[in-house]
């Protein structure tokens, strides 16, 4: 039963005498100290000194539920200082002062609650961790937003927050090596966002609608879902050269993502676009245009993981091709005590196309010698030569693409000595030339023995012009 609030609260008996009907209007209100026993005050029942009855009037406390307030939620507590006491409920998505309920008094016995006109806070968390690993994402942040009927079409209700443009930006996280998709309610995984809200760059991150317009009557946990980076590793001919019809510059199609591995190409696996040029070898990848080899993305080299955040762009170096000439021994001999063995190395290299002059046999003699009873006759580019192809002076050598060093070998051979026979005027034949090698000890084979009429045959002997055996 309702409590009831007094509207009247005085009952006088003025006088004994006959009973009036009751009058409900009402001459002392509540509260009322001091009337007048005249006129009104008295309702004009008497002039002649009889009694006047009064009633006490009440009327039950009675609450109407105001706006967003649960129907049937009010709750009469009580009457103090005859104003109605009352409790009630907010719908759920609103509070009043912040709270779920409320509560107030009221001097009139109809009256309507106060309005559950406060949204209710959310706290939205969005975490930036995916379920790969925490990585080195900056913290989680926590937003807040109010709830009401779900569809958030007046701005005035809260602040909007996006991502990154509009009002309150969001500065979204970082994570070295991954690219950001956005937020999402529900679970992502490994480089896959997986179900749920996706809340991106342009979406409202902190209302209850968001962008797809969904709301929320309780806290929220959004995750970041992640992309994994890949890599584009980028070749350039650099001081090497481009092949013939390309551009000389060659992207690996496989890449590398971030903490992955990674080996280095070499010369051979851009070959496609990129080439020495005639005369020069290719020494290694530089990290700049015309700069040093790099002491990381050296060809070969294998790094296991991937941890540089950007694309590597690699550019080939190639020096021209340096030559030592080194003499052999060949088919002459090596010099006593030679050092190596017959082997002498010009120490001044000499560069692809460069003009070079032949040392002399006399110029190696550290190593080489010409063997007794033989004769130097020259340099020949192959061993066991009988011919040379230079003998001494200037000779542009014809060095190969490649090559670090070119070996000349020393041509000797037999000295070969002719012999010829003049057994002079009158004689009455004169022999076929001989020859011999010079050094052998086998002799000379007999010479048929001239005839000269009148005159005995002696031998031979070298002519005073010539000098020999």
């Amino acid at each position: 039963m309702k409590n009831k609030i007094f509207l009247t609260s005085l009952v006088a008996v003025l006088a004994v005498g006959p009973a009036l009907a009751d009058d409900p209007t009402i001459i002392f209100p509540y509260n009322d100290t001091q009337g007048d026993c005249i006129g009104s005050d008295i309702n004009n029942e008497t002039t002649d000194g009889s009694a006047v009855n009064y009633v006490a009037n009440w009327a039950p406390c009675d609450c109407t539920e105001g706006a967003h307030v649960q129907s049937g939620s009010c709750d009469i507590t009580g009457v103090t200082n005859n104003r109605c006491q009352y409790t009630f409920d907010c719908e759920s998505g609103y509070t009043y002062n912040g709270n779920a309920s409320g509560s107030g008094e009221s001097a009139v016995a109809s009256f309507t609650t106060e309005a559950c006109g406060d949204l209710k806070q959310i706290e939205i968390t969005l975490d930036p961790v995916r379920t790969a690993g925490a990585g080195d994402v900056n913290g989680s942040t926590t937003l807040y937003t109010k709830y009401s009927d779900g569809v958030y079409t007046n701005s005035a209700r809260t602040s909007q927050y996006k991502m990154t443009t509009g009002a309150n930006p969001i500065t979204p996280p970082t994570w070295t090596g991954h690219t950001f998709k956005g937020y999402f309610s529900g679970t992502p995984t490994n480089d896959n966002c997986g179900s749920g809200e996706y809340i991106g760059s342009t979406s409202y991150i902190t209302t209850a609608g968001d962008a797809a317009g969904k709301g929320y009557t309780s806290n929220q946990t959004w995750k970041a879902c992640w992309d994994t980076k890949k890599y584009d590793i980028v070749y350039n001919s650099g001081t090497c050269e481009a092949k013939e019809s390309t551009d000389g510059i060659y992207t690996d199609a496989n890449g590398v993502v971030y903490g992955g591995s990674y080996t280095v190409l070499g010369l051979s696996g851009v070959s496609s676009k990129i080439v020495e040029p005639t005369g020069y070898h290719f020494v290694d990848w530089s990290e700049t245009s015309g700069g040093s080899a790099s002491s990381t993305y050296y060809a070969g080299n294998t790094i296991n993981t991937w941890t540089n955040d950007n694309n590597v762009n690699l550019y080939a170096i190639c020096a021209v091709d340096q030559y030592n000439i080194v003499y052999n021994k060949g088919t002459c001999g090596a010099a006593t005590n030679a050092p190596n063995n017959g082997v002498y190395t010009d120490s001044n290299a000499i560069t692809y196309g460069q003009a070079y002059t032949l040392l002399g046999i006399d110029d190696v003699s550290s190593e080489i010698v010409v063997p007794q009873y033989k004769r130097f006759i020259g340099w020949s580019t192959t061993s066991n030569a009988t011919a040379a192809d230079a003998t001494s002076g200037t000779w542009l050598i014809d060095l190969t693409d490649g090559d670090t060093a070119r070996t000349l070998y020393a041509v000797c051979d037999d000295i070969t000595i002719t012999l010829n026979w003049n057994p002079g005027s009158g004689a009455s034949s004169v022999p076929t030339p001989t020859y011999c090698t010079y050094g052998e000890t086998d002799g000379i084979d007999p010479i048929a023995q001239p005839t000269k009429a009148g005159n005995i045959f002696l031998g031979w002997s070298i002519a005073s012009s010539q000098s020999g055996q």
